[in-house]
């Protein structure tokens, strides 16, 4: 194995308010993905207001990273890794990254093979530029006998739905995505408001109609920084696979309904999102 940091791909010449492409090349497998952001001069410099939203997208496999803004993947990598090593980096923001482990597994799971991908594109919406002048992405490529034949196989996918009703009390979210397909799990499910003036204070999931405990969010939490995710102010986790197991995840095969409720206790007084972390390419029939 032959593993190197490089620059994958650029945007070119990037405006305020527009919509750009960056072309991965497809060349063995790639891992921890980054959007970089620099002045003319090269110097990374925060993101600010400059990019809108970011998104992944694996050929006709579709959407990896559906639209996120940069403070939702910021806030992802924080709630996963931050206790394993991660922190904010000043002019860099993740797009699809490995955990900091030795499970091999896991890390598999985070890899994209492109051996069999007819393209891998990261496509950003320009807010105002500001002092930034040009935009980047990094990754890590891992080349050899091994990964060069690598297909995209097991991989993880991040979705994001908006709910738009305000008011203190239960909001309930059904409109997940891959419902019912054969070898999804769900890892995660996260209420994120952006705002950061709502609070939830019971979180609850049910599958098929199958009652479920409203629990408090502290419920979740603790159980949450016990293995080892760090939950953040302005987001509210309920996470199926705490063990760092993606196999763990609730299996989507058969489901015909899920559903999501959160209780704020302080109106979100604007519009919330639901981040969905799933993981795709499970072979069910002999569970890996």
């Amino acid at each position: 194995m032959f593993k190197r940091l490089v620059r994958l791909g650029t945007f070119g010449s990037i405006t305020s308010n527009g919509n750009f492409q960056a072309n991965i090349p497809l060349q063995g497998a790639v891992t921890n993905l980054m959007l970089v952001t620099l002045t003319g001069a090269g110097v990374p410099v925060a993101i600010g207001s400059s990019i809108d939203s970011i998104s992944l997208r694996a050929g006709d496999a579709g959407e990896l990273v559906k639209p996120m803004s940069p403070a939702d993947l910021v806030s992802d990598a924080l709630y996963q890794f931050a206790s394993r090593g991660y922190s904010a980096i000043t002019g860099v923001t993740p797009i699809y990254c490995a955990p900091p482990n030795p499970n091999a597994a896991e890390r598999l799971a985070y890899m994209i093979g492109t051996a069999d991908l007819s393209s891998l594109v990261v496509e950003i919406d320009t807010g105002t530029l500001g002092t930034v002048a040009q935009v980047e992405v990094w990754g890590e490529r891992l080349t050899g006998a091994d990964f060069d034949i690598m297909g995209l196989g097991r991989h993880v996918r991040l979705s994001k739905e908006t709910i738009s009703t305000t008011g203190t009390g239960e909001k309930s979210f059904d409109n997940f995505p891959y419902i019912g397909n054969k070898g999804v799990r769900l890892l995660y499910i996260t209420a994120k408001n952006a705002a950061g003036t709502g609070v939830i204070s019971k979180a609850k999931v049910e599958v098929n109609d199958m009652p479920e405990v409203l629990a408090h969010v502290a419920s979740h939490q603790f159980v949450q920084r016990m293995a080892g995710r760090t939950p953040q102010s302005n987001q509210y986790s309920v996470d199926f696979a705490l063990e760092n197991n993606g196999m763990a995840g609730l299996s989507l095969q058969g489901v015909s309904r899920l559903n999501f409720t959160a209780n704020w206790s302080v109106d979100p007084a604007a519009a919330h999102d639901v981040l969905i972390k799933t993981l795709h390419g499970v072979n069910e029939s002999v569970g890996v």
